[in-house]
């Protein structure tokens, strides 16, 4: 006896997590140089690690890993999705 069933497959369950706060505190701050503003300027540093769904950096501002390190240039924005994604918008708009 053989069957064949033919249906759809169910979409892949993705961990969600629940946002707890909107703004990510920096952790220290140093002098870094952006070119976009000609010279360094004192810089928040957050350590990556630490980031949570919900949390925002507006930048300049630099986001440090293990592995990586994150710059975000002044006018962009980093966030993190509910997958612990991250987000790094390039233009970040006055309205955002």
């Amino acid at each position: 006896l053989r069957v064949t069933v033919r249906a759809p497959a169910p979409p892949p369950l993705l961990p969600r997590v629940e946002p707890t706060s909107t703004t990510a505190v920096a952790e220290s701050q140093r002098e870094v140089f952006w070119r976009e503003i000609g010279k360094a300027v004192p810089t928040p540093i957050y350590a990556g690690a630490s980031l949570s769904p919900g949390d925002r950096i507006i930048g300049p501002a630099v986001a440090e890993y293990p592995a990586t390190t994150i710059a975000v240039r002044p006018n962009q924005s980093l966030r993190v999705d509910t997958f612990g994604n991250l987000v790094l918008r390039l233009v970040e708009e006055a309205s955002s």
